[in-house]
């Protein structure tokens, strides 16, 4: 199974923290909006003990993977954050029934809806607009089940569940509150409810700008129809110049043939690729490469891996490998390759290119397996 070079890495892993920290949370809440007994309480807290023991896994997975580096800590900085504050919330919460005042359930709530923004940034990296759509869904949703709990105990309330809870956060987040006959009553409720007003005020930023970005993509769109017009044009004088009505222009020489090998189709299909970094990946395959008698004796060998310009890159060409790196592998070797190369990838959609291109495709199943067994000889 291949992984895409966005998902593999820094983006799986958050993901998986964060699918972990949600978990987390919902084992945390859902007892106390149900007003379960301490007997019915303990499927919860086994539960919850073993999402904490698999957080803590994979932070430090993470931290030896990465060797503990500044960039490592950062990664990994939510989760520790979240799982001190659940052991130091939480733990008395249980023992005493509530040793540290009836603040406890609130500072966890809003400390949750901080690992939620924070991990949620590393899985919604390059989408703003989505990232903030999702960062107010996930506010809203947080908030109005802890409202749920904290005004299910007072008298003359108005929110008697997380259906009144959630129909006001939304009401706060469309502007429409009058419409709505239900508000927080406890002080706790309160500062909930300003966070809901807080994030509100951000809902109309991000709407105005999703807006803009429609309008952009718009003129976009009208650009990209005037490039099509450009290669009707040219496939007009393509045909002219085949039927001799214009002179055609000269063929290209025909240099050495090339070996192409598409690194990042390799290192996506390896072990480790969701978790580990895509250039970190690629390097290993490199160095396998470049270590690999047959791959040296072949003229014109052109490694290509993913990347992009703001990426720094320390892998460079040797005397028997050349290095390409691209933003888009498929259509980087799609564009560059020419008939008698020979091309080693195992995308489809770029192996039915190439064929139509007449350029020689050999899957990379024999150079797989050239470069597993190395890595297994290798001390």
């Amino acid at each position: 199974m291949y992984a895409t070079p966005t998902w593999a890495g820094l983006r799986f892993r958050s993901a998986v923290r964060l699918a972990l920290g949600i978990s987390l949370g919902l084992l945390g809440m859902v007892p106390h909006l149900l007003d379960l007994s301490w007997d019915q309480t303990i499927p919860y807290i086994v539960a919850g003990s073993l999402v904490v023991i698999a957080l803590v896994s994979v932070v430090v997975l993470t931290l030896l993977r990465e060797g503990f580096t500044r960039h490592a800590w950062a990664e990994v900085a939510p989760s520790i954050f979240i799982v001190v504050l659940v052991a130091v919330m939480c733990v008395p919460l249980w023992v005493t029934s509530g040793a540290l005042g009836p603040w406890s359930g609130d500072v966890l709530v809003i400390g949750f809806v901080i690992y939620y923004l924070a991990e949620l940034r590393g899985v919604v990296k390059s989408h703003p607009t989505l990232y903030a759509g999702l960062a107010i869904s996930g506010i809203v949703v947080i908030i109005s089940l802890a409202m749920a709990d904290v005004e299910a105990e007072a008298q003359n309330r108005r929110i008697t569940n997380a259906g009144d809870a959630m129909l006001w956060a939304l009401a706060q987040v469309f502007r429409s509150g009058v419409l709505v006959d239900v508000k927080p009553i406890t002080p706790a409720g309160a500062v909930l409810g300003f966070v809901v007003i807080l994030t509100s005020v951000f809902f109309a930023a991000v709407l105005f700008s999703a807006i803009t970005a429609w309008a952009v993509r718009q003129g976009a769109s009208r650009d990209r129809q005037a490039s099509a017009g450009e290669a009707v044009r040219e496939s007009v004088l393509a045909a002219l110049r085949e039927a001799g009505v214009i002179e055609a222009d000269p063929e290209p020489e025909v240099g050495t043939p090339r070996l192409w090998i598409d690194i990042d189709w390799i290192a996506g299909t390896r072990r480790g690729k969701w978790w580990f970094a895509r250039h970190a990946t690629a390097a290993e395959v490199l160095a396998l490469l470049e270590t690999a008698p047959d791959i040296r004796e072949v003229p014109g060998v052109i490694a290509v891996v993913h990347g992009t310009a703001d990426r720094e890159w320390d892998i460079e060409s040797t005397d028997s490998i050349q290095v390409e790196v691209a933003s888009d592998v498929a259509a980087w070797m799609l564009e560059h390759a020419r008939p008698g190369d020979v091309v080693v990838t195992g995308r489809r959609g770029l192996v039915d290119d190439l064929a139509d291109a007449g350029i020689e495709v050999q899957a990379p199943g024999a150079l797989m397996e050239r470069l597993a067994g190395q890595d297994r000889a290798t001390p």
